[in-house]
């Protein structure tokens, strides 16, 4: 806003008219100028930093904690005695603490009954719900870090697998949350970013290490910015085109595989070679991974569909013979990968092919892990646990479990060195570990701390609080009128979407 009647009348004592009017958009060095928009921001900033939850002062001490988790982290990269990773190889031992997994998992399998969708009647069999997708990041996770550690050159198709996964279901689940929620709002914008960008750029700027070593960072952020991309697109072409929801939604996704197309298969994908070759690589991997996650979400309800004709309560019958046919088709597809692919022993013939080849692997397994009711109703709250931290197990490793940016083995015990007996390594392996596991479960807090915290700002600053004082305000010239609070649980999942509960994936 600007004064009028400040001219140069004033300068001869003419008697001034004084009015206020909107500024439409010129600098006039004449008039002195308020700014009430920039005064009320200031004032949601001070209302923000106030507050008894998710304020700055849940802000700052969340900073003060990662300064810690950092300082271990750069105290166990640096540690010394240690030994080369390469001289750690132990395949018996993977197996070894693969099963001990198992008993894990048995001990702690979980049974809990189908229920009722909201709006009451016959229980519904949910397939790859929140608790379930856990379980499976938790394995896969488990199964990654130790083949890091363990150096188990062997299983390396199959890791390359589970990553893969990780980042089909980056696709697959926020497909499922922005199509559902139609929430394309800065708020979720910056929250997903600073859930999956926070403490591995921390790490990276304050050890002093590469961001590609964290590669499957960026692989989660440019399947997240992708996927948002194409549910907004196909929601324009349903409103504004009006195209029906298949037309628009098939649309959508045949215009984002267009472009994946058109970047990786030519020349473009040069372009990744500006930022380095592990880019360059990482990326070529998983080309269509989170591509493929999108038609899973877009497919998803046809899924649930089946799975309730298949595994209802109706026809007992029927959903014998769907159980059986099920498992051996899973089982089909996860041998034709691997007698074809997977059992390739040369990883530079198997990388080529890998993006086109490991989706059969991935629905193998969601076959086969949910081919009776009683398999969708179980899983594990230990591989559960495991599964809500792995963003953070995942960087962490390299420093703690790990040290010297993965190459090499920390020697703690006394005796556990690379002539150490087996005993002894395993001791130095399991103190290494709880110390590792402990500060990623911490850092995840942390970082979900931070988070809220600044996706709170955010909403004061655009007045999409319900006391804002923004709120006064005009909107924007979109016209797009500010969304409502997402919950905190929205907010704050990584990757946890479940097709009947709306949970985010």
């Amino acid at each position: 806003y600007s004064v009028q009647g400040s001219g140069i009348g004033s300068l001869y004592g003419e008697q001034p008219e004084i009015g206020i009017r909107p500024m439409e958009g010129g600098e006039d060095d004449y008039s002195p100028k308020l700014n009430p928009k920039r005064s009320i921001m200031l004032s949601e900033f001070k209302v923000w930093s106030r507050q008894e939850k998710n304020g700055l002062k849940d802000f700052a001490l969340a900073q003060c904690k990662v300064a810690v988790v950092l300082a271990v982290a750069h105290f166990g990269n640096t540690f010394e005695p240690s030994y080369q990773r390469n001289e750690n190889k132990a395949p018996s031992m993977f197996w070894l603490v693969n099963a001990f997994l198992l008993v894990g998992t048995i001990s702690t399998w979980t049974w809990k009954a189908s229920s009722a969708g909201r709006g009451g009647g016959t229980p519904r069999i949910v397939c790859l719900g929140r608790e379930q997708t856990e379980e499976w990041k938790g394995w896969m996770q488990w199964a990654f870090i130790f083949y890091h550690y363990y150096r188990v050159h062997y299983v390396y198709n199959e890791i390359r697998v589970f990553v893969s996964a990780y980042v089909w279901m980056t696709g697959f689940g926020n497909f499922l949350y922005f199509d559902r929620k139609g929430d394309f709002s800065i708020e979720r914008f910056v929250s997903m970013i600073i859930r999956i960008n926070y403490f591995p750029l921390m790490l990276s700027y304050f050890l002093t290490v590469p961001l590609e070593l964290y590669y499957v960072v960026p692989l989660h952020t440019t399947g997240f910015v992708v996927t948002m991309i194409t549910c907004f697109i196909g929601l324009q072409f349903e409103r504004t085109l009006g195209m029906s929801y298949w037309k628009s939604r098939i649309a959508a996704v045949l215009l984002s595989f267009l472009v994946h197309v058109c970047f990786y298969e030519t020349s473009a994908v040069e372009l990744l070679k500006l930022f380095s070759e592990e880019y360059y690589f990482r990326f070529q991997a998983d080309k269509y991974s989170a591509w493929l996650g999108m038609v899973g979400g877009l497919l998803w309800g046809k899924v649930g569909e089946y799975m309730n004709w298949a595994h209802g309560f109706e026809n007992e019958q029927r959903r014998q013979m769907a159980s059986i046919v099920q498992c051996i088709v899973g089982v089909a597809l996860i041998a034709f990968w691997y007698i074809f692919f997977g059992s390739i022993s040369d990883k530079y013939t198997y990388n080529p092919i890998h993006p086109y080849v490991f989706v059969f692997a991935v629905i193998g397994w969601l076959m086969v892990r949910n081919c009776t009711r009683y398999l969708t109703e179980c899983h594990s709250t230990l591989l559960e646990f495991l599964g809500r931290n792995t963003l953070e197990t995942y960087v962490l490793q390299f420093h703690l479990f790990m040290c010297h940016n993965v190459q090499y083995i920390p020697v703690v015990i006394p005796g556990s060195d690379k002539d150490g007996s087996a005993a002894m390594k395993f001791l130095n392996m399991l103190l290494c570990g709880c110390v590792f596991l402990s500060m990623a479960v911490w850092a995840r807090k942390i970082t979900v701390s931070t988070q809220l915290s600044v996706v709170d700002l955010v909403k004061h600053i655009r007045g999409t609080t319900e006391s804002s004082v923004t709120q006064v305000l005009p909107q924007q010239s979109s016209g797009e009128e500010a969304r409502p609070a997402t919950n905190g649980e929205e907010l704050v999942e990584l990757t946890k979407a479940v097709p009947a509960s709306g949970h985010v994936a």
